[in-house]
């Protein structure tokens, strides 16, 4: 099956289903407004959509794209009419997967659609189940589907602790992202160590919660534990670059360089080198749509601290395999402090991740899913 993907840029979320496309002989392309600078592209390389004069004169004059993100950028950049619509034609997939949104690229798309409903999916992170239903989002999602004549999935079954009397989008079928184990049971017995090791892995901008992740290892270092953390981040802009920055001062002023190692713009298929060498994975961000770093530490064997503000979060067994907290320094001190008073805990937690990877998430499974609905 030839099988088209649109959306704002090729993100790590989607490269374990796009790696199971190509080994089950499917012919995939990618079609993106921007291209990041930590994902990996040595299987796919994607398209750029072709963006109309407005917007190039616009980037030329009022702003310089080292000052845009690939979200922002996705934003206002109006692709131009015809080439876009000739590239999609000349593609001619079976299925195109559309990632949904309020931007140029996906409304332009929305006379296709009418006419050739049966050939596309929508994707989108909206919660399957909610508490409060937006009406505002129902009424967008209704008229872009057509009453919901597209089908639609998301991988976020819901966000934080959801109520008994949850409302249901049936329109929204729920695909979680999937990974293989990627570590085995043997190696992580005998990698254990009396060193405790935490990992963060995040783009370098503010709502990812870094900062408050060096205050808390502050803390704890000033406790007496005996600990280290790595955090690796991507930036790709000017302002990202200059967070990172801040983030190096502040290590910097509070002597921290003994016990925090600042790292950026890795390429995603060294990750697992860091994945393999610590034990403990955290993601301490606020308003994260549904983050895929914490699934492929556990396909590590790592155990998970995770903020609840996450659309993902429910993937971690709290007490189980991790520990899902408020997104503050307190919260995220006690946390790790946790595993820093018990590896016996520790390893319990990272030897219930592979398991919950081979079960719960098991890409065979999860790929039927998605071909069902495909």
């Amino acid at each position: 099956m030839k099988i088209l993907f649109i959306a704002p840029r090729f993100h790590t979320n989607q490269y374990s289903l796009v790696e199971k496309l190509f080994k089950e002989g499917h012919d995939v392309k990618f079609y993106v407004m921007g291209i990041g600078n930590s994902e990996d592209y040595r299987d796919l390389t994607p398209t750029l959509i072709p963006v109309s004069l407005f917007t190039k004169l616009y980037l030329r004059y009022f702003k310089g794209r080292s000052e845009i993100d690939v979200f922002d950028y996705t934003r206002f950049a109006l692709p131009s009419f015809r080439k876009y619509y000739k590239e999609i034609k000349a593609i001619n997939a079976d299925k195109i997967i559309v990632r949904v949104g309020s931007y140029p690229y996906f409304l332009l798309l929305l006379p296709l659609v009418f006419l050739f409903r049966k050939r596309f999916l929508y994707y989108s992170q909206h919660p399957k189940y909610q508490n409060v239903r937006n009406w505002k989002r129902q009424l967008f999602n209704r008229i872009v589907s057509f009453n919901y004549m597209v089908p639609w999935y998301t991988p976020v079954l819901h966000y934080g602790n959801i109520s008994k009397n949850k409302i249901n989008n049936h329109y929204l079928h729920y695909i979680p992202f999937f990974s293989n184990s990627n570590r085995s049971y043997k190696d992580l017995i005998s990698s254990s160590n009396e060193k405790v090791r935490f990992l963060c892995v995040a783009k370098y901008e503010n709502r990812k919660g870094i900062e408050n992740l060096i205050s808390a290892a502050n803390l704890i270092r000033n406790n007496g534990y005996i600990f280290s953390l790595t955090i690796v981040g991507s930036t790709g802009n000017l302002k990202r670059e200059n967070y990172y920055l801040k983030l190096k001062a502040k290590v910097d002023n509070l002597k921290l360089n003994d016990v925090i190692e600042l790292e950026k713009n890795v390429p995603y298929f060294n990750m697992g080198h860091y994945y393999k060498r610590n034990q403990v994975f955290i993601l301490p961000s606020t308003n994260e749509p549904a983050s895929v770093s914490q699934m492929e530490a556990m396909s590590y064997g790592l155990a998970i601290i995770c903020t609840e503000d996450n659309g993902t979060a429910h993937y971690i067994k709290h007490g189980k395999n991790g520990l899902v907290i408020k997104p503050n320094i307190k919260s995220i001190e006690i946390a790790m402090e946790y595993y820093l008073k018990s590896q016996d805990i520790l390893l319990d937690h990272q030897i219930k991740s592979l398991s919950i990877i081979d079960h719960d998430f098991s890409i065979d499974n999860t790929y039927k899913l998605f071909m069902d609905l495909l």
